[in-house]
C-alpha cells in the first residue's frame, strides 16, 4: 500500500493513487501502478529477493525499505511506501488594521471531513509577521480556519473565523490542491478582540457560611476546555474574567486533605454575561460518586 505521510492534529493518512511501482530481480522488471485506495500487486511472483521502488513527484520523499523477499511460490510479500507529499499552503495573518497577528493556531481540514464528527485536520502557529505555513500536503481539498471547535480563549478571543475571514462555513475558501503544487492565500482578516466581563460570586457551605479556598472554574458550553479557574478568598467570594457573549457553566469543587476522601462540589449553574457583570451564589454539597 502507498499513503501519503499524515502531519499533526487528528490529520488522517490518505491514499497515494495512480504510483507507478516497480519490481525488479537481475534483469527483469515489472511495472504496475497504485489504485485508487493506494494499493498495487505483483502476480504469479517466483521466490527471491526483489528491489522494489516507486515513482515520486518532484519534491517528495518516500520512507520505506528497497527490497522484498519472497521466501516460497505459494507466500507473500509485503512492501508499504509512506509518502512525504510537497504541496504547500500559506496565508498570512492580518487584524481589522491590517497589522500581522502572531501566535494564533490555524487548522488546516480536509474540506471532505467537515461534517464528520472528528475531522482530519493539522495546525501550524503564526510566526511574528503572522505567517502560517502548511507544507508536505498531499492532493485534496482543504480549509483554513481558526478556533474550528474551541470558543473565545484569552490567546485568540474571537469565534470561530474561516479564510478569507467569515464565521460562515458555506462561505470558506476552499482550495483545490494539485500535487506538489504550493499556494499563496491572501491575507486571512481576524475579527476584532471579543470584549471580556467580570462574573463575581460567592460559594458557600450548605449553613450559609463561606466556602474558603474553593475552586471555581468556568467551562465553556459545548467544549471540554476551561476558560479559566479560580480560588475563593476568606470570605468565599470570587470573580472570573469571562468573554461577552459567550455561555459558560460555572461549578465550585472543594477537596478535604489527600486520601481523606472529602469532597464538595456544587450545582452547575450557566451564565452568559452582556454589557454589565453578574453575580452568582455557588452552594457545596457532598459529591456523590456513582
Amino acid at each position: 500500500t502507498a499513503t501519503f505521510s499524515r502531519g499533526s492534529g487528528t490529520e488522517r493518512s490518505k491514499a497515494a493513487a495512480g504510483y507507478e511501482v516497480t519490481l525488479r530481480l537481475d534483469d527483469r522488471e515489472w511495472r504496475t501502478k497504485t489504485d485508487a485506495s493506494g494499493r498495487y500487486e505483483f502476480l504469479s511472483v517466483q521466490p527471491g529477493t526483489y528491489a522494489i521502488s516507486i515513482e515520486l513527484q518532484p519534491g517528495e520523499r518516500v520512507y520505506a525499505d528497497r527490497s522484498v523477499h519472497l521466501r516460497d511460490v505459494r507466500g507473500c510479500g509485503h512492501q508499504d511506501f509512506s509518502i512525504e507529499a510537497s504541496g504547500a499552503i500559506s496565508v498570512r495573518l492580518h487584524n481589522v488594521r491590517g497589522q500581522p497577528v502572531p501566535g494564533i493556531t490555524l487548522e488546516i481540514i480536509d474540506a471532505d471531513t467537515l461534517t464528520q464528527p472528528l475531522p482530519s485536520y493539522r495546525h501550524a502557529v503564526s510566526r511574528a509577521e503572522g505567517l502560517v505555513s502548511f507544507s508536505q500536503l498531499p492532493p485534496g481539498r482543504y480549509v483554513v480556519v481558526a478556533n474550528f471547535r474551541l470558543p473565545p480563549s484569552t490567546r485568540q478571543p474571537f469565534w470561530r473565523v474561516f479564510h478569507p475571514g467569515t464565521g460562515d462555513q458555506s462561505a470558506a475558501t476552499t482550495i483545490a490542491l494539485q500535487q506538489g503544487q504550493r499556494v499563496d492565500l491572501e491575507p486571512l482578516v481576524l475579527p476584532e478582540p471579543r470584549p471580556e466581563r467580570v462574573l463575581r460570586g460567592t460559594v458557600v457551605w450548605p449553613d450559609g457560611t463561606p466556602g474558603q479556598n474553593v475552586w471555581v472554574a468556568a467551562l465553556p458550553v459545548n467544549t471540554v476546555h476551561y476558560a479559566a479557574d479560580v480560588r475563593t478568598s476568606s470570605n468565599g467570594t470570587f470573580s472570573i474574567r469571562l468573554f461577552d457573549g459567550v455561555p459558560h457553566t460555572i461549578t465550585a469543587h472543594y477537596w478535604g486533605a489527600p486520601g481523606s476522601g472529602d469532597e464538595w462540589v456544587s450545582r452547575d449553574v450557566r451564565v452568559t454575561l452582556s454589557q454589565e457583570s453578574e453575580t452568582i451564589t455557588l452552594v457545596l454539597e457532598p459529591f456523590k460518586r456513582k
